[in-house]
């Protein structure tokens, strides 16, 4: 599962924290706060917060089980959390990243993620929560699909026209392509805003 906390302001959201768990491996980037982890790896304490609104917001990561051909469980969760008190405490959990039933959907990305640091994102339908960043990938196979969802996921490439997947709904297995080649120029600039609100202009 990867993680991230964002403080929600009125002039520009921040993040303030993000990282990874997989198989108890906490991996945490919280900036200049101090954070604390849990001998069972399990429990994550971020120090010192000022006071303000807080959004966290959790997404599967992939599995890389052959070289660019990643795998995942559709997963995503979100929280909001209100730190109004001076040396109070908020606790927030995240769901089990675990799904058995439905469909395979693959994805193929055009192009294959240019380099070891650029990230193609996720997003199922009108979402604004990524369900998933993927590095170094070519397809993604996404497990445990639901069978009844007729709709699009969207894939973002910075710099780049927002890709549309249109699924149908079914149990057969599903291959799609994910054009990421055309530069988003100012004016297709309103098209990503209208698909994903302002979520990428933050």
């Amino acid at each position: 599962v990867g993680f991230e906390l964002i403080k929600l302001s009125e002039n520009a959201d921040s993040l303030v924290m993000f990282g990874t768990n997989a198989e108890n491996n906490l991996i945490v980037d919280s900036g200049p706060y101090k954070n604390t982890v849990s001998k069972d790896g399990k429990t994550l304490t971020i120090l010192d917060l000022p006071l303000g609104r807080y959004v966290r917001n959790s997404w599967a990561i992939t599995e890389e089980k052959f070289p660019g051909k990643h795998y995942l469980n559709l997963f995503a969760d979100t929280d909001t959390l209100n730190l109004d008190k001076a040396e109070m405490t908020i606790n927030t959990t995240i769901k089990e990243n675990k799904v058995t039933k439905g469909k395979e959907v693959i994805i193929y990305f055009d192009p294959f993620t240019p380099g070891k640091d650029d990230e193609y994102v996720l997003y199922w339908g009108e979402d604004l929560i990524p369900y998933t960043k993927a590095k170094v990938a070519g397809e993604l196979h996404i497990v445990g699909f639901p069978t009844s969802y007729d709709g699009k996921l969207y894939v973002k490439r910075e710099g780049f026209q927002v890709a549309e997947v249109a699924i149908k709904n079914g149990s057969k297995k599903s291959y799609h392509l994910a054009n990421l080649t055309i530069v988003d120029n100012e004016k297709d600039s309103n098209k990503t805003e209208k698909l994903l609100g302002n979520f990428w202009q933050q």
